[in-house]
């Protein structure tokens, strides 16, 4: 729309229109009245404020694909934001919140182990493990215990600290061998690593231990 306005003939409604609204806009306070306004609010908040000044098409054109993109980067953070404040989904807290791709978004794993590293990167209490749902903890749910060592239960339980699945831990999580284990850790290293054998080994302990609680 605003490319079309810019480019349209000055003695047409529409381009009569946007230069009122755009004449206006610039003693303007209220953005509520004026979609030029609230135009020259969102590029000044994507540091693209320079197109609203004495903007052409051929300008805006040439910024078309780095406004968007700062665009698209600025909602998401907005939306992330919103989300970390969320009660009935306590793991948004640990959301990223800027729209930089994650490197293990780009490796070609199979399927199995990208739902883990998926299952491990979001911490939450249902997983799907080999074309089946396992609820820890179902939504909604008071504390569930752990019917092993009778702690609270849950995935980071599971991976960090019940006695139960102590020997599964040293058996195929990478654990003193390349860090001090904990879930964080493992989760960062999975994501980063392209070992096919730590990957499988990680995922057979889900396989090993989750299940149990089904």
């Amino acid at each position: 729309m605003w490319i079309r306005a810019l480019s349209a003939s000055k003695d047409s409604l529409l381009s009569e229109s946007f230069y009122a609204l755009y004449e206006a806009a610039k003693t303007a306070n209220d953005p509520a009245f004026n979609w030029c306004l609230q135009l020259r609010e969102a590029l000044d908040a994507v540091d693209m404020g320079f197109l609203w000044n004495d903007p052409t098409p051929e300008k805006v054109l040439t910024f078309k694909s780095s406004l968007i993109q700062k665009m698209r980067e600025k909602l998401m953070k907005d939306d992330l934001a919103r989300a970390k404040t969320s009660k009935s989904i306590p793991t948004y807290y640990s959301f990223k919140t800027n729209g930089e791709t994650e490197e293990y978004l780009k490796c070609t794993h199979s399927t199995p182990i990208a739902s883990m590293i998926i299952n491990l990167r979001l911490g939450y209490n249902v997983l799907f493990l080999d074309g089946k749902w396992h609820k820890l903890v179902p939504l909604g749910a008071d504390t569930v215990f752990c019917k092993f060592c009778g702690d609270s239960l849950s995935l980071l339980h599971i991976t960090d600290s019940c006695p139960q699945f102590s020997a599964l831990r040293d058996k195929f999580l990478p654990r003193s061998r390349t860090f001090d284990f904990n879930m964080t850790k493992l989760v960062n290293h999975l994501s980063a690593t392209n070992n096919k054998l730590e990957l499988r080994m990680s995922l057979n302990f889900l396989r090993s231990s989750v299940p149990l609680y089904s």
